[in-house]
């Protein structure tokens, strides 16, 4: 039986540790270490993503940390890269890679003052056509039920050739028979950052996406796709990101 709990000489994740990292760049094979993953269990008692014991970065932020370890020889480090809702343990993987970032949210700032908040996805009117070359939104989409509009607005402000990579929690994303499933209107209710309603909810919708729709939205907003996994070295589960090419 695999132990959980926090050791001094525990190896950390692709976010932490440059030992970790250096093997991803290799192509090695990560070891399972014991007390290295801290699960975190859902309501139906599953384990959900988890966190590194050493820097307590989330699977989704793992995830990402490894994609871009391995993609590294190919990112041009000074394009100009729009992400949005970056928090405090993705914003240093994000400049680990690249040094001309553009924060944006609708709510809060992560810790980064530099963070533009008011944004909304549907609508990045302020940023003129072809701007960027990258875009990132990990665990961002996953509350915009309109997610056509978010892919035609990143496609626009998007260079040519430049890639959006776009990362929902496992859960919300599957072969369901309706394109997309509002569950609720009170997501991210844990979160300090999000204001209240007046009815006490926070208005957010809990979304679940059909996988196949995601793609040909991607697709008719003029996106190159794929639909890749990365499987975290730490708790074994697969993160899946949706890519466009501009």
């Amino acid at each position: 039986m695999r132990r959980y709990w926090p050791k001094e000489d525990l190896m950390g994740c692709a976010v932490c540790d440059e030992a970790v990292r250096a093997a991803i760049r290799e192509g090695n094979v990560l070891p399972m270490t014991d007390g290295a993953f801290l699960p975190q269990r859902a309501k139906d008692g599953s384990y959900t993503e988890g966190l590194c014991s050493v820097c307590r970065a989330r699977g989704r932020t793992r995830a990402l940390a490894t994609l871009l370890t391995r993609s590294a020889p190919l990112i041009a480090s000074d394009a100009p890269t729009l992400i949005a809702s970056a928090d405090e343990h993705q914003l240093p993987v994000y400049r680990r890679h690249f040094t001309n970032l553009t924060h944006i949210s609708l709510y809060g700032n992560f810790g980064d003052p530099s963070c533009i908040m008011g944004v909304d996805l549907r609508d990045l009117s302020r940023f003129p056509d072809g701007h960027f070359t990258y875009f990132f939104a990990v665990c961002v989409l996953d509350y915009i039920p309109e997610a056509l509009q978010v892919f035609s607005e990143a496609h626009r402000v998007l260079k040519r050739g430049g890639a959006a990579i776009f990362n929902l929690m496992p859960v919300r994303v599957g072969d369901f028979a309706q394109p997309v499933t509002i569950r609720s209107h009170n997501a991210l209710k844990h979160e300090a950052y999000v204001p209240a309603m007046a009815d006490g909810t926070t208005g957010i919708p809990d979304c679940r996406f059909d996988r196949r729709s995601l793609l040909n939205w991607m697709a008719e907003a003029g996106f190159d796709v794929d639909h890749f996994f990365i499987k975290d070295h730490l708790s074994e589960l697969r993160f899946g990101f949706f890519t466009g090419r501009a």
